[in-house]
């Protein structure tokens, strides 16, 4: 009994010894400067510690790469595949893909893609920590030429092979095997639908399917290959969140799930998108190489509206088909003269700014946020400890100045003659506000860093230093 308790006293030791194995901080590399961790290595291989040397993963990779900005998942390479562990050097994926593939798109943000050495594609969801089969209840998998099959938990194939095939719903996915359409059972058994022979499956979204046919008909149809619309020559335009702008007779109306969401009154409809960005990497794990960072700098979500008019009069609708307000959103030209010398002229919208009755106000989330009844706003937006940050410069009647955020609420007061920024840019060194013959400085969080009573403010490189000059 004696012996036993003393092996296990002893393995606790060791366990406590390995929780708080230090390694000397002139032995670690730090990711980046900001970093919280680091990589060691040993015996030819990598470790990783928190950035006081204490071990969070034993040094038995190959590699370790910080997957994100955030410092929350690291990359693990060992004998060229890759896993992944969390910043207290949990394994939340297994050594075992050789694609690991995290691409920022419009509207999957976050997903990992993944294919195993079997070559079977799964998906890890960043926000629920979820790993699950991408086409359920069998596997997808890549063959020669872009061809496509179903395999079984063991990797088994059970279908022909297919040039697309979409997400199983109601025990079916629709697959296109050439020129032939049609879906596939929870056998693998393909049925054609002889209806579609010879057309395309180009688009597969949720439970719709978008088939072009005769490249004159524009097929939507549900999973069950049930027709919901038929469009002639694009008189319908995919908007967001399955909404379709759907033109009838001289009318136009948003249109989702084969259900009317406005009726058909407007002249012209718009889809207007609001970004929501931040600063996430686009990144790739290919074949034992780590392609490494490769950004465009932020994620972008879309907070979306549209932009109607009707009988002269305009309208912001959201995609409830509701009138959020009249009025519509600041718009600028940009023209661009050709090699040929013609000239090109595009119309931009500004995001969120709604003009109404020469006014302007603010959007956010499909309501308004600052009624149209400033004289000017302009935007500003740049990024800040790797934060992507939006301001708007508001300026009454009288051409007094404040700065609000997207969501309206003021971060300087409207009581300033001129606000500008103390440096290059947003994410310089803050705000330099003016008040009669007297300046001050806001940081970018609206913190008052230097009061109004200042003749000057500067910043000095050489000492690194904000001046006040009285």
């Amino acid at each position: 009994m004696r012996r036993i308790v003393f092996f296990i006293l002893l393995m606790l030791n060791v366990l406590d010894g390995l929780a708080t194995r230090l390694i000397p901080k002139d032995s670690l590399c730090p990711f980046s400067l900001q970093s919280k961790f680091c990589t060691f290595y040993e015996n030819k291989h990598t470790g990783l510690t928190d950035s006081l040397g204490n071990v969070l993963v034993e040094p038995i990779y190959d590699e370790i790469e910080d997957f994100n900005f955030e410092a929350t998942q690291f990359l693990v390479i060992k004998d060229s595949v890759a896993g992944m562990v969390d910043s207290t050097g949990k394994l939340i994926l297994p050594v075992k893909y050789k694609h690991i593939i995290y691409n920022e798109t419009l509207f999957e943000d976050d997903k990992i893609y993944l294919t195993d050495t079997l070559s079977i594609n799964t998906t890890y969801y960043l926000n629920t920590k979820e790993l699950r089969s991408s086409y359920t209840p069998f596997y997808h998998k890549n063959i020669n030429d872009n061809k496509l099959c179903l395999v079984d938990s063991n990797g088994i194939q059970v279908s022909d092979t297919f040039n697309l095939i979409s997400p199983f719903r109601a025990g079916r996915a629709i697959a296109q095997k050439d020129s032939l359409i049609g879906y596939i059972d929870l056998t693998g058994k393909f049925t054609e639908e002889q209806s579609f022979r010879n057309d395309k499956l180009i688009y597969c979204n949720k439970d719709l399917i978008y088939i072009e046919k005769n490249k004159k008909y524009y097929y939507v149809l549900d999973s069950l290959l049930n027709v919901q619309y038929v469009f002639e020559n694009w008189k319908a335009f995919w908007g967001f969140n399955d909404i379709f702008i759907v033109k009838k007779g001289n009318y136009w109306g948003l249109v989702r799930e084969n259900k009317n969401i406005t009726p058909f009154i407007y002249d012209t409809i718009q889809s207007h998108c609001i970004k929501e960005m931040s600063f996430l990497p686009h990144f790739e794990f290919e074949n034992g190489k780590n392609s490494g960072f490769r950004t465009h700098g932020y994620r972008t979500k879309f907070l979306n509206c549209y932009y109607a008019t009707k009988k002269g009069k305009q309208y912001i609708l959201s995609t409830a088909g509701k009138i959020i307000t009249k009025g519509k959103f600041m718009s600028h030209e940009s023209k661009r003269i050709s090699l040929d010398g013609e000239i090109d002229i595009r119309t931009y919208y500004d995001e969120r700014i709604f003009e109404k009755n020469n006014k302007y106000g603010l959007i956010d989330s499909s309501k308004v946020v600052l009624p149209a009844r400033y004289s000017c706003i302009k935007s500003e937006s740049g990024f800040f400890e790797n934060k992507y940050l939006e301001f708007y410069y508001v300026f009454d009647s009288k051409h007094k100045c404040g700065i609000t955020n997207k969501k309206g609420e003021w971060i300087i007061p409207l009581e300033y003659d001129n606000i500008t920024c103390l440096g290059d840019h947003i994410s310089s060194y803050g705000f330099k506000v003016q008040k009669g013959d007297y300046v001050g400085l806001f940081d970018v969080n609206g913190k008052l860093l230097l009061p109004i009573k200042y003749k000057n403010i500067s910043y000095d490189a050489e000492t690194n230093q904000i001046v006040g000059e009285e």
